[in-house]
């Protein structure tokens, strides 16, 4: 398995933490804090860049 793959799976599963976090905090009917918001941007800005990388090195 590449390095970037790795890489991927680690950003995906930090977004997809995050996204149950923020999605447990509009269920319960509060606003999800911001800096899990930013933070699961920037997983997904991550994974973006790592699947671009990754297509190219293939």
């Amino acid at each position: 398995m590449s390095s970037t793959f790795e890489k991927w799976q680690r950003a995906k599963q930090r977004r997809d933490s995050l996204s149950y976090q923020i999605a447990k905090a509009v269920a319960a009917g509060s606003t999800p804090r911001q800096t899990d918001i930013d933070r699961f941007k920037e997983a997904e800005t991550e994974m973006h860049e790592l699947e671009t990388r990754f297509s190219e090195d293939t």
